[in-house]
């Protein structure tokens, strides 16, 4: 079965799709909707319309766990009144998806980036991909010129170990979700209860 991961940027979906290819998850594909709304938009479409499940990964834009909460309670009401909590997944990267980056032990170095300085990773805890993408452009990141830097970053990304990024969370509860879809589908072709 199809289990459908909607993000809100395109960014994020590359992102998510490398994850999802490294670690062998081919029954997940990725929608970008483009925004926030448009996110949300489109996975309740995927959900009521094509009934599949879905993973909707989104930014909280948020710090504080309290406000993270708030925004995670507020989505699932939102989206919990159209479909049942077993066929969705609300999965909130905080404050960014681009945290990753930050979060992994030797990670920017192995992309070829240079070490963020103290200033930079207290930035990163608020904003991320500011941070990321400053490091990506600075002189010292050995990068074409003319080559975007979310594509360099995505091409020496996907050629990298993701092990480590999945033992996170989100990611990790993401991964869970995604093999519970798996596991219940195969039981449903075998006519397991």
């Amino acid at each position: 079965m199809t289990v459908c991961v909607v993000t809100e940027e395109q960014f994020d979906g590359e992102l998510i799709e490398s994850l999802l290819k490294a670690k062998g998850l081919e029954q997940a594909r990725v929608f970008v909707g483009g925004n926030r709304s448009s996110a949300e938009s489109l996975a309740s479409s995927l959900m009521v319309v094509k009934q599949l499940p879905v993973a909707l990964v989104l930014d909280a834009e948020a710090h504080d766990p309290s406000k993270i909460q708030s925004r995670r309670r507020q989505l699932e009401a939102l989206v919990g009144a159209i479909t049942s909590m077993e066929e969705w997944k609300l999965i909130l990267m905080a404050p960014e998806l681009e945290i990753l980056f930050f979060r992994v032990p030797g990670l920017l170095e192995s992309l070829g980036l240079p070490a963020p300085s103290s200033e930079q990773l207290k930035i990163a805890e608020y904003v991320p991909g500011k941070v990321l993408e400053e490091l990506v452009t600075s002189g010292s990141a050995k990068r074409a010129r003319n080559t975007p830097w979310r594509q360099w970053l995505m091409k020496r990304f996907s050629r990298l170990p993701h092990d480590e990024i999945w033992k996170l969370e989100p990611f990790a509860e993401l991964q869970r979700f995604l093999i519970q879809v798996e596991q219940a589908s195969e039981s449903a072709a075998l006519g397991d209860p």
